[in-house]
């Protein structure tokens, strides 16, 4: 499956309009995080390089692959800044950001970032 069959396959319409009170104002398409978790197990770390769009959803993936990606601490660093303009809601900073443990092994760097 690829993105846009992910994305118009898994649209939960509850689900997106609960998120979408939630978030006000924020593109939602209304997929599931365990549906977005699963798929961002199938994809490797090319798929960082790739631009970000401005979904919920998008923006989840992008976080969820950098956090599972066997990278070193700079190429983090790049993508997790290519990430933060996209990191507009407390919604995806918490699922996200609860997500890279590998920001508990370089505490400090990642401080100073």
């Amino acid at each position: 499956m690829n993105l846009s069959e992910l994305f118009s396959a898994s649209i939960d319409p509850k689900y997106k309009a609960f998120h979408e009170k939630l978030i006000p104002g924020h593109t939602i398409l209304g997929i599931r995080t365990p549906v977005l978790e699963q798929y961002a197990k199938t994809l490797d770390p090319s798929f960082l390089e790739t631009p970000l769009e401005s979904s919920y959803e998008y923006s989840l993936l992008y976080g969820f692959v950098l956090g599972r990606a066997k990278l070193d601490l700079s190429s983090r660093l790049r993508y997790l800044k290519k990430w933060l303009p996209y990191n507009t809601n407390w919604a995806s900073n918490d699922m996200v950001c609860a997500r890279q443990k590998w920001m508990r092994k370089h505490k400090q760097e990642v401080l100073s970032f």
